[in-house]
């Protein structure tokens, strides 16, 4: 916040987390400076998102950095829940928390009340739009994607078959033509740059012969018997593009056979200890 030379701060979701005070918490209790949540429960309702987007919004440090720059953003999970799909998601339980998509668009709604956010362009019951394109004169553009709402449901760590089927996807059809149309269009400027919440580079285990993935698959604790193995290795993450291979492959071809050089994915999320 010292500092006078940004323009404004890209943020690539994870806002704030959903989870409660009690056992579901992320990360220690005992972490220095840190508040309880409010609510002290894991958030359901239009009500309990909008306390705690006000909760994130009290951190003095936030509140100066938004006083200061402009934000460019988008959601990852958390916004809503833990690895959140175009269904559902890991932390979501119906019988106790009713339909996901109400949820979800609960979440959006306080979303869009709190994040300094221009409203989407289009908005139903079954999508918020907010993958968009802004450009910076001849300098950059800069392709805001969304990487939630269509993409399908993770596939196991030890399915090789589903992660690596060509018919799943991440981003969707009409957000992948967006994609591609960034990639691709005639004039662009020097740079094109792609907001991306969820890393896109390869966090695998090394490719292994049959028989010591197997053994691997096995201290992954796989079903018996053992499912197929990814060609590339086993992804420590499949939320990640890790977990959709095919559709990477398609947007890193699509830009190699484009002969696009100067394409940057800025990634958010990943923990790691």
């Amino acid at each position: 916040m010292r500092r006078d030379d940004l323009d404004f701060v890209l943020h690539l979701g994870d806002h704030l987390y959903e989870y409660g005070n009690g056992e579901d918490r992320y990360g220690p209790a005992t972490l220095v400076g840190r508040r309880d949540h409010d609510p002290s429960v894991e958030i359901v309702t239009l009500s309990d998102y909008r306390r705690r987007h006000a909760l994130y919004k009290s951190d003095p440090d936030l509140a100066a950095l938004h006083r200061k720059y402009a934000f460019i953003t988008t959601w990852d999970d958390h916004e809503v829940t833990n690895d959140t799909w175009r269904e559902g998601a890991e932390n979501h339980q119906e019988e106790t928390e009713g339909p996901f998509v109400p949820r979800r668009n609960r979440s959006y709604q306080a979303y869009d009340e709190w994040m300094p956010i221009r409203l989407p362009d289009s908005r139903s019951e079954s999508e918020t739009r907010i993958y968009r394109r802004l450009r910076f004169g001849a300098l950059a553009d800069l392709t805001m994607l969304d990487l939630r709402q269509y993409r399908d449901q993770q596939a196991p760590a030890t399915d090789g078959a589903a992660i690596d089927d060509p018919n799943r996807t991440m981003t969707g059809p009409a957000q992948q033509a967006f994609l591609e149309q960034g990639l691709s269009a005639a004039g662009s400027p020097a740079w094109r740059l792609f907001g991306n919440s969820v890393q896109i580079m390869p966090v695998k285990t090394p490719p292994l012969p049959t028989d010591l993935a197997a053994a691997f698959a096995v201290l992954q604790r796989a079903p018996e018997p053992v499912p197929t193995v990814p060609q590339s290795g086993f992804s420590v993450l499949v939320d990640p593009w890790d977990g959709y291979t095919a559709n990477r492959q398609r947007v890193l071809k699509f830009a190699l056979d484009s002969g696009v050089g100067d394409a940057v994915f800025l990634t958010g999320d990943i923990h790691s200890i």
